[in-house]
């Protein structure tokens, strides 16, 4: 593992440059399962918009408010897939800039939009465990008046 010379690199014009063969092997090997599950999720995105035009569309042509209510939700995690998506991309293509010039700004820009992926999916899982818990004990609510209303 070397920084070029020293701190600051003034023969560079500034710039720290980083190269360590194991760093880049890993992100090298990352990088095409990165961009691989990305592009996966922009399709899995673009299939969830044309499910969610489905649903609207026949909502409409047949009055229902529940359908419609689905298809927005849809939408919803069409967009959530988006944003997954892109972060995803920007690190591959991070992961691309920093192998090609072994610059630290392009490793960091890389190690900063995997942060990105894992925040957004530690929120939406977080936003899941509440969904769940809300529709388990609405769940429990819904079957215990049912099964009083028959007793």
């Amino acid at each position: 593992m070397t920084f070029n010379d020293a701190p600051g690199n003034d023969m560079f014009g500034g710039e720290e440059f980083f190269s360590d063969l194991g760093t880049s092997e890993a992100l090298a090997a990352t990088r095409p399962w990165v961009r691989f599950m990305a592009i996966v999720a922009y399709i899995g995105t673009a299939f969830v918009v044309l499910s969610a035009l489905v649903v609207v569309v026949a909502s409409a042509t047949q009055d229902g408010g529940g359908a419609m209510f689905l298809g927005l939700v849809y939408l919803l995690l069409a967009a959530t897939y988006f944003f997954v998506a892109r972060h995803l991309m920007a690190y591959a293509t991070g992961i691309s800039a920093y192998l090609a010039s072994s610059r630290v700004a392009d490793l960091n820009r890389a190690l900063k939009a995997q942060t990105s992926f894992w925040r957004l999916v530690g929120i939406l899982t977080i936003i899941g465990f509440v969904f769940g818990i809300f529709a388990a004990l609405l769940s429990i609510f819904v079957l215990t008046a049912f099964t009083e209303s028959f007793s």
